[in-house]
């Protein structure tokens, strides 16, 4: 007796996703595409532009979930085909099979590690997303407390803010596991169309934040964004200057050492190329868990 079920009908359903995926990303492409031709046009219109790209980052996040859900259809039916042929009789072939395959993740636990992580068939890589989640957490519990809470940003003058940030610097410091020399809070000259909100300089083993903003009360989370985004800046160096230190992946710290050598910057390669390089994406992806 076969199980009710239609592997085909499975399997269309992913390559229905696949179409889904192909769509979502030429939306995004166009979005991408307004945003800096608006960009180009007038600063007038970086709120616009920024909004644009806010869709645009969303739209990268459901592109990469639906992915993986493609991914894990097609696992699916791999695993019940193969539970099939074993049913049926084809005990022998299915045997051998799964000796050979017995250091690999079984379905349910790469099912669990997709539902926890977003990574499939990638134990090492999944682990390493938990523990940046658990840092991000800690971060978020840390940034939510009296000292650095919105409420207490609102009611102070620039200069407390200015050490308030200082403060928070120090503190983050320790979770990120890094050792930074200083904090430096100056006007940052921008690209026409652009506005830099900060940066990270490994040769000084600094962060640097954009003293412009500091004066509205509203740019709250981008500064704290920007202070978690540039920090998983200082992390990622450490990571891949001292690897036995971090419990990261070797497939991650490749990635981000050969994404050092070979960095991507608007004047030079375009917006899109710079911000779809991996380190850029991570620290996108690290920031938005925290704030």
């Amino acid at each position: 007796m076969r199980f009710n079920i239609r592997p085909n009908l499975v399997n269309n359903a992913a390559a229905d996703m696949k179409n889904v995926d192909r769509n979502l990303r030429n939306v995004q492409m166009e979005i991408s595409n307004i945003s800096r031709q608006i960009n180009n046009v007038s600063d007038s219109y970086l709120y616009i532009s920024k909004v644009l790209e806010k869709k645009a980052d969303s739209l990268e996040t459901l592109i990469s979930k639906l992915s993986t859900m493609e991914d894990g259809i097609e696992k699916a039916v791999e695993l019940y085909l193969s539970c099939e042929k074993k049913l049926m009789g084809d005990l022998p072939n299915a045997l051998k099979a799964e000796e050979n395959s017995t250091k690999k993740n079984s379905f349910f636990e790469n099912l669990q590690d997709w539902f926890q992580t977003g990574i499939w068939g990638n134990r090492e890589k999944a682990d390493r997303v938990r523990r940046d989640k658990a840092m991000a957490k800690e971060l978020k519990t840390m940034i939510k407390s009296d000292r650095y809470s919105q409420k207490n940003w609102k009611k102070a003058s620039v200069e407390e803010r200015k050490q308030i940030l200082r403060d928070l610097f120090n503190e983050m410091q320790a979770i990120y596991g890094v050792s930074l020399s200083l904090l430096t809070i100056e006007p940052i000259p921008s690209d026409p169309g652009y506005t830099t909100n900060g940066y990270y300089s490994d040769f000084y083993r600094g962060v640097w934040i954009n003293e412009d903003l500091l004066s509205d009360p509203s740019h709250y989370n981008k500064i704290m964004n920007t202070m978690v985004h540039e920090m998983r800046h200082a992390y990622q160096h450490e990571v891949v200057r001292n690897p036995k230190n971090f419990m990261v992946d070797e497939e991650t710290v490749k990635e981000w050492s050969d994404n050092f050598e070979n960095y991507k910057t608007t004047a030079k390669d375009g917006y899109s190329a710079y911000r779809d390089q991996p380190i850029e994406k991570d620290a996108r992806q690290f920031a938005s868990w925290v704030i």
